[in-house]
Formats: C-alpha cells, structure tokens, sequence
C-alpha cells in the first residue's frame, strides 16, 4: 500500500472516530419520566444524586460505570462530584472519551510521518497510544478535584456573606429558624441554594435547621459551616447570644482570604519577574552567542 493511501486511511479512521465522539456527546434525547421517578424514589444516603441519564452520553457513562469493575481505577471522588452537581454516569462518560482520545492520537503521528516519507515502527504508536489512553482514563480525576477545589475556595468566601445576614435577621428579631433560613433565600448563589435545600429537606423531615447546616458543611468540607452550625445550636438550644461571636468569626475569614490573596499576588509577581529575568537571559544569548562564537574561533 502507497504512504500517501495509507495516511489518507488513517486520517479518515480518526476523522469518523472523533465524528462518532461528537455525536454521542452532543446529541440530545429526552429522558423518559417512569425512569426519572425510579431514580428518586430509590436514592439512598449517598452523597451523589444518580439522576437519570439525559443524553447518550449519560448512557454511555452508566454502561461503562457498570462494566469498569476490572479496570485499574482511583476510587470515584462521590463528594467532588457532588459538589460539581455532576453524575457519575457522566463522569465516567468522560474518562471513556479522554481515554478514547488518547488512544487515537498517535494515528494522527503516523499519519503525517506517511505523508513526510519518515517510516515509523508500528509499535511506537501502539505503546504510545496505551499511555496516553491510560492518561486520559486518569485525567477526569484531576480535573473534578481541581473545580471542586476552586468551587470550595468560591464558597469559602461567599459564607461571610451569609453570616452577616443570620446576624442582621437575629438582630432584626427574627427567630432562629427564619434567621437561618430567609438569609439562604436573598440570592441564587451557589451556597446559598445548597443551604436553602439542605435546610428544606431538614425542615420536612423535622430536624433542626443546624442539623441540616452541619450536615452540608461535611458535604461540601467548610469548617466555616460547621462552626456557624455549632454557634446557631448553642443559641437555640441555651439560648446563648451569637451576633458578637459571628460578627467577630466573619470579620476572621475575611482577614484570612485578605492575607491569602495578598501571598497569592507576591507569588504572582516572584513568577512574572522570575520569567521575564528569563527571557531577558535568552535575548542576551542569543544576541551574543555570534558575537562570543566569533571570538573564540578567532
């Protein structure tokens, strides 16, 4: 077979692999309401809410969640995911396509050394795409801690918001109840419509609304929430007063953020010197390697 017809298969193997990809991925259905209401009516007490699948690619997650039991695999990060408000049927759907992705990349190598003229064993490819496949089967992992991390760091900030609306409600005189729960209901931020479901759910189950505070703040992993659990169930239970105490916790966190953000922008600017002392270096050589090979040739 000629190179030329030998890369031209190739390339039309990749070029049908990532159509197929697409299609999958972005090609939307309508899930099926019996399903839907199974789903609900089944969840237990894990941390991630299985929705039904939506789309052929929530399907495709589910199968390969169901078949991945032999597969070498970091355990599913339920309560990152959780966080995120992502699947695990979804997420399983997109380690499959990384790993797909990883495994079809050297094809596009091969392909050009064909159209170049450069032979390349055919064993090359194959391990290469093995590594790359088990990278990207991997790298979904990395991504959901790092967006669960950055989702973490976002509510971190905004509970010092919420703090200081428990305050204004209880020193407004409203109950420890409505304080707890009118605050959550002020705007759609993230946290706040966690705190304002957690802190429903508890309501119909008849619990105390610290209850549902602290159990979120063990979902998502905010001390913050735990202490503001902690102080709101002392007030309840003994009575004791919290505006001071919360004022004071509220005006901590945002002294804390304040001196993270300040060690952040040094850092950012030791880098930005760091780097441009660099490209200064490598302007200097190469400007005066010539000069310098010259010299010493002379």
């Amino acid at each position: 077979m000629a190179d030329w017809l030998l890369a031209a298969c190739l390339c039309g193997v990749a070029a049908a692999g990532a159509a197929i990809a697409l299609w999958v991925a972005l090609a939307p259905t309508t899930p099926e309401l019996s399903t839907v209401v199974d789903r609900l009516q089944r969840r237990t007490g894990a941390s991630t809410i299985e929705l039904a699948p939506e789309s052929r690619l929530d399907r495709v997650g589910a199968w390969v969640q169901s078949h991945a039991g032999a597969v070498p695999r970091i355990g599913v990060p339920d309560a990152d995911l959780d966080l995120l408000g992502v699947s695990s049927a979804r997420f399983h759907a997109h380690k499959l396509l990384w790993a797909l992705a990883g495994l079809a990349s050297p094809t596009l190598v091969v392909a050009w050394s064909a159209l170049i003229g450069l032979p390349i064993s055919w064993t090359s490819p194959v391990l290469l795409g093995l590594a790359l496949a088990v990278a990207g089967w991997f790298l979904p992992h990395l991504l959901v801690r790092r967006r669960a991390a950055a989702t973490r760091q976002r509510f971190a900030r905004t509970i010092t918001a919420y703090i200081d609306l428990v305050v204004l409600e209880r020193l407004s005189g409203a109950s420890l109840a409505a304080a707890i729960i009118e605050p959550a209901e002020v705007c759609d931020a993230p946290l706040f419509i966690r705190i304002r479901q957690a802190v429903t759910r508890h309501q119909l189950e008849r619990r105390p609304p610290w209850v549902a505070l602290r159990g979120l703040a063990s979902d998502v992993d905010l001390p913050d929430l735990t202490e503001l659990a902690d102080t709101l169930e002392l007030s309840g239970v003994k009575g004791a007063p919290m505006a001071d105490q919360l004022k004071a916790r509220a005006a901590d966190i945002r002294n804390a953020w304040l001196h993270r953000d300040v060690e952040a922008a040094g850092a950012a600017s030791q880098r930005q010197v760091a780097t441009t002392g660099l490209l200064l270096l490598c302007f200097l050589v190469f400007v005066g390697a010539p000069a310098l090979l010259r010299l010493v040739a002379g």
